[in-house]
């Protein structure tokens, strides 16, 4: 059986997650791996150094197989060369909710280091802090400048 864990984009509820839905692959159980992430800003990266943990996502089938070139190009990651990619697929042991450990293939990132990490190491959480940070921060500049949410416009003002 072939595994594949997800910890950015091709997890559920994201832009990427479409390209492993097939009926030949099935989620199996949310895990952790031992990396430490970075964010990018329109995906993450997990680099396979130091203490942290990732959260993500493990899924299972054969149908991975045939998935893993199309995944390949997705991620930037070229298995004959991959030193030369934005990332590299690699085995490692994934951590379970239910208690095991099993091998599976992650997309490792080896690029740059531009992000900043993610000290919880949860892309979704991360994701989700931004977000209501971003839009905390739009309602307060809107109440400072007196427009927004703050109070309306009297006429002729701009």
């Amino acid at each position: 059986m072939t595994h594949l864990f997800v910890y950015g984009t091709l997890m559920r509820g994201f832009s990427r997650h479409h390209t492993i839905q097939h009926p030949g692959v099935r989620f199996v159980a949310d895990g952790w791996v031992r990396a430490r992430l970075e964010d990018l800003g329109a995906y993450p990266g997990a680099r396979l150094e130091g203490e942290g943990e990732v959260a993500g996502e493990l899924y299972a089938g054969e149908a991975l197989v045939e998935l893993l070139p199309i995944l390949d190009e997705i991620e930037g990651c070229d298995p004959r060369h991959p030193e030369r990619g934005l990332y590299r697929r690699v085995r490692v042991p994934v951590r379970f909710a239910q208690g095991g450990v099993v091998e599976a293939w992650i997309y490792a990132y080896q690029g740059a280091r531009v992000g900043r990490t993610i000290p919880e190491g949860d892309w979704r959480t991360h994701v989700l802090g931004r977000r209501a940070v971003t839009r905390a921060s739009a309602g307060r500049r809107g109440r400072e400048t007196g427009r927004g949410r703050g109070r309306p416009r009297a006429l002729g003002e701009r």
